[in-house]
């Protein structure tokens, strides 16, 4: 997967077999640099308000049994990059299996949890405000933020992380895109349905049909 940069200068591809995302030069397409992600970075996102780029992990982790969490739960990594310094800043840690992203205009990145049949929708400027508060980790580029027990808020936009549900009529939720002038979230899901959302609140709005193998 590939993303591109607001200055047009650089662009991003991820590199799963290495557990890398690439960065290349968008004139001579040479690579710059190469960046440690999580495991098998699949989904790219780049905020623009923020400047960041979001390198979604595909290759969950278990938790660790000592927490007070149900057996099976897991833990995914997101990636963050600084777009300006094409730099590792931070490593997110969210609970379940994370899949397509992305940006969804007014600062927000959408994220799909198809294990749990919702949509994580962070503020990326609070992202900024906890790399700018937490003290770096000597064991990885940037810091960890360990945001997998937050408490699952339905509260208002400005929230550090909302998980919005897919609804009764959407099962895997695999794609995903945005219109931010609208609030809608269009979310293509594996049982040929596309439930459309309200971005901010999570109310269903509708269900379409579609068809198979989206």
């Amino acid at each position: 997967v590939a993303e591109l940069d607001g200055s047009g200068e650089f662009g991003y591809v991820s590199d799963g077999p290495a557990s890398q995302v690439k960065v290349f030069d968008r004139q001579s397409l040479k690579v710059v640099a190469s960046l440690p992600t999580g495991p098998n970075p699949r989904a790219i996102v780049f905020e623009p308000q923020t400047q960041l780029v979001m390198a979604v992990s595909a290759s969950p982790q278990p938790l660790s049994p000592s927490r007070n969490s149900n057996r099976g739960d897991i833990k995914s990594a997101i990636t963050v990059i600084d777009a300006q310094q094409r730099t590792v800043i931070a490593t997110i840690l969210l609970p379940g299996k994370l899949g397509f992203a992305q940006a969804g205009g007014r600062g927000r990145i959408y994220i799909n949890l198809p294990d749990r049949n919702q949509i994580v929708s962070i503020d990326a400027s609070q992202i900024q405000s906890a790399i700018h508060d937490a003290k770096p980790d000597p064991a990885r580029p940037g810091i960890l933020l360990d945001w997998s027990e937050l408490p699952r808020t339905t509260g208002s936009a400005t929230d550090r992380l909302r998980y919005l549900p897919a609804g009764p009529e959407c099962r895997d939720p695999r794609s995903l895109a945005v219109d931010p002038d609208n609030l809608r979230l269009f979310v293509a899901c594996g049982n040929m349905r596309m439930a459309v959302l309200n971005a901010n609140s999570g109310d269903q709005v509708a269900y379409l049909p579609i068809g198979p193998g989206v």
